[in-house]
């Protein structure tokens, strides 16, 4: 049976991330509150999440920036597990909201920042996050943004582009097997990346303690 394809925009919820206007008033909130202008509900903690912070197709909090805004504005831009989040310039990277990434958040809110969007699944949605991540980080969905997108210096993704990538309509079943295999892959390229850097460190001391550089 030939595989359907429909556009991404009819199968998930898109948006863009936080205005870097409104995140400007991180740069004062703190100070205002320092002198008790505001009460202590009205403003929250935050992790903002870059382009930086999409790591193997995961959102690793480590290179995201914790700002002080005000509840409401966090409370429309909150993100939520099964969330991912893609560039919208430069190279095009995707990262899920798992688990890791609620734990690493220690309780505040995450964000997607204004260099990134949001792509959310809902109770029509028929792509699986996990699916979801692996399809954007594939050949195929990299070829489509960079024929589609717009900019000359730096590659601009809109919300349009986005959400015109043909995306086959798979069973759940066969999307988790997919998303679990490209884990398992990732998993496996990892220890051995790391495995051949440990021996090339290792033969590089012993080569140095030849040469009578180390001893």
């Amino acid at each position: 049976m030939k595989t359907q394809f429909q556009p991404l925009k009819s199968v998930l919820n898109l948006r863009s991330g936080v205005p870097s206007r409104d995140l400007k008033s991180a740069e004062i909130l703190p100070y205002i509150k320092s002198l008790d202008a505001l009460s202590p509900d009205a403003v929250a903690r935050a992790q903002v999440v870059a382009p930086g912070s999409l790591t193997s197709g995961r959102v690793r909090l480590g290179a995201a920036s914790q700002v002080l805004l005000p509840s409401m504005l966090i409370a429309r831009h909150a993100l939520k597990k099964g969330d991912v989040v893609v560039t919208a310039r430069g190279d095009f990277t995707a990262g899920l909201i798992d688990n890791t990434a609620i734990a690493e958040a220690d309780g505040s809110t995450i964000l997607a920042g204004p260099l990134c969007h949001v792509l959310s699944p809902q109770d029509w949605t028929k792509v699986l996050p996990e699916f979801l991540v692996w399809l954007l980080g594939t050949e195929y969905a990299k070829q489509h943004m960079g024929a589609a997108a717009r900019g000359s210096a730096t590659t601009l993704y809109s919300l349009e582009v986005i959400g015109s990538l043909p995306v086959p309509l798979l069973s759940p079943e066969t999307q988790k097997a997919i998303a679990a295999s490209s884990t398992a892959g990732q998993e496996l390229y990892a220890a051995r990346r790391a495995m051949a850097e440990a021996e090339f460190e290792s033969n590089n001391n012993d080569l140095c303690r030849i040469a009578g550089i180390i001893s």
